[in-house]
């Protein structure tokens, strides 16, 4: 009897141990690539901008990358693994394979609490621009809800946007900006 209860006990801590090694793992590699897609737009966009990679407000959510220019504030959700995202009656699916993954982080609703929670901590007194930005081309979405569709851009795509944008701040009001979330961030 307690040779079976030590068996499970082993079974169940390496199930975890094999879990958590995999979610980590995968966290690791999402930093990597953010800060990679972090350093290439730095170099593609036409603008002075200052970049912020993984910028946490007030315990409450992780900016992937927020861009301060002077054609805006942006705050990116990066999607880098190959899956079919979906968003269908409300509802957010992601597919990988013949796997349906749901329950999963909606990344539009993480989009938009990022855009709401800095423009929280700016007063208000800059408008926030918030997309999803696909880094790769084996990934693909479906939505049936036309603001969705207008904020998921693939990389190169959300370059050429931006890069074709007229300025709408000075460089005081980007410093301004960047100051303000270094003392309230």
């Amino acid at each position: 009897m307690a040779k079976n209860k030590i068996k499970a006990f082993k079974e169940r801590f390496d199930e975890f141990h094999e879990n958590y090694y995999r979610l980590a793992k995968n966290i690791i590699k999402g930093q990597n690539s953010e800060t990679e897609i972090g350093v290439y737009l730095d170099k593609k966009l036409k603008a002075e901008s200052l970049i912020l990679l993984n910028t946490v407000f007030i315990d409450k959510y992780e900016n992937d990358l927020i861009i301060i220019s002077e054609k805006g504030l942006f705050t990116l959700e990066i999607k880098n693994h190959k899956c079919i995202m979906e968003w269908r009656d409300g509802e957010f699916i992601e597919r990988r394979g013949k796997a349906e993954l749901k329950g999963v982080n909606d990344p539009y609703k993480q989009a938009l609490n990022h855009k709401k929670t800095l423009e929280e901590l700016l007063e208000s007194r800059y408008q926030a621009n918030s997309y999803i930005l696909l880094a790769n081309d084996e990934t693909d979405y479906k939505a049936d809800n036309k603001d969705i569709l207008n904020s998921v851009y693939y990389i190169d795509e959300f370059i050429k946007n931006f890069n074709n944008l007229e300025r709408i701040y000075t460089t005081e009001q980007v410093e301004e900006i960047y100051a303000l979330i270094q003392e309230k961030g």
